[in-house]
């Protein structure tokens, strides 16, 4: 079992290492996930979502995208 694991994660960060390419665009539907988004600077990349200025004024204020 010991052995499966070790080779598990092997494989996860074999693949993680490799490069991709960060989104140019994102919906998403979770306040949180937007939330998130916006502190990793990421807030411009959000196209669509469920949040409207009126509910959440500080995203709006930190975030005007």
């Amino acid at each position: 079992m010991r052995r499966f694991l070790r080779s598990v994660v092997l494989a996860l960060c074999l693949g993680a290492s490799t490069a991709q390419a960060s989104p140019e665009r994102i919906v998403d539907g979770w306040y949180a996930h937007n939330a998130t988004l916006i502190m990793l600077g990421a807030g411009g990349n959000i196209i669509g979502t469920v949040i409207s200025p009126k509910r959440f004024p500080w995203m709006a204020c930190v975030a005007p995208t």
